[in-house]
């Protein structure tokens, strides 16, 4: 079970240089009984001095850094999982910054309906085999090829930056290098280490941040808007 006795300092905790600058999306992978859930808190880089946000090498494309990395033990109850991660998007930086991004896919509404009645406003991602993305009511459909191939972008354009000192950050390595995305001849998008064996819960959770942050970058595809109001299917 997960228990803080004491205050427990946050990696994600520091001082920014842009009150107003800085946004964050926060990835949830929610675990199912046998599994891990696990965070990621990915900040789109704040303004520079001159008041633009910094930009990848040929000034077109914004920069993301991991400020953050959770696993929670198995067998920690999702009630708990949603005061933690409520104390979290109370902490600055991220207060009234942040978007949170919840994978239901397994768990179902009920679970996730537990961060919006704390006025959490997720946005629930529910994960398919589909070509496109989707909105169903309030619930968003992803395929599973749209969430690898924002992650790959960012990592193979260098446009994502994981801090040494993140907790977690060598089980991120591990998980990203037993990662496998493959087109098949029959350009069907087979996935090894993706829920069938090894753990890549921590490459899910900064998937699901990347992914949004990507989506809503322009207005092609448009902007996601999900409602404040209970979750249904």
């Amino acid at each position: 079970m997960l228990t803080r006795s004491t205050p427990q300092r946050r990696s994600v905790l520091r001082a920014s240089n842009d009150d107003i600058g800085p946004r964050f999306a926060v990835g949830l992978d929610l675990g199912q009984v046998r599994d891990y859930t696990a965070a990621a808190v990915l900040e789109r880089v704040p303004a520079d001095p001159s008041g633009q946000e910094q930009t990848s090498a040929d000034g077109s494309l914004p920069m993301y850094h991991l400020r953050h990395l959770e696993r929670y033990p198995l067998g920690t109850t999702y009630p708990e999982i949603v005061d933690d991660i409520e104390a979290l998007l109370a902490e600055p930086p991220l207060t009234g910054r942040t978007r949170l991004i919840v994978d239901g896919t397994g768990v179902g509404v009920p679970v996730v309906n537990l961060f919006q009645a704390r006025g959490l406003r997720p946005v629930p991602i529910w994960i398919t085999a589909g070509e496109t993305t989707s909105c169903k009511g309030k619930i968003v459909r992803v395929p599973k090829r749209d969430l690898v191939a924002a992650l790959q972008v960012l990592l193979q354009s260098h446009r994502l930056k994981i801090a040494r000192n993140v907790p977690e950050r060598e089980i991120l390595v591990r998980e990203l290098l037993a990662f496998r995305a493959k087109i098949t001849t029959k350009a069907n998008d087979t996935y090894e280490a993706w829920r069938e064996g090894d753990h890549d819960d921590m490459v899910f959770a900064l998937a699901l941040a990347a992914w949004f942050f990507e989506r809503t970058r322009t207005s092609r595809p448009p902007r996601l808007h999900v409602r404040v109001g209970e979750i249904r299917m």
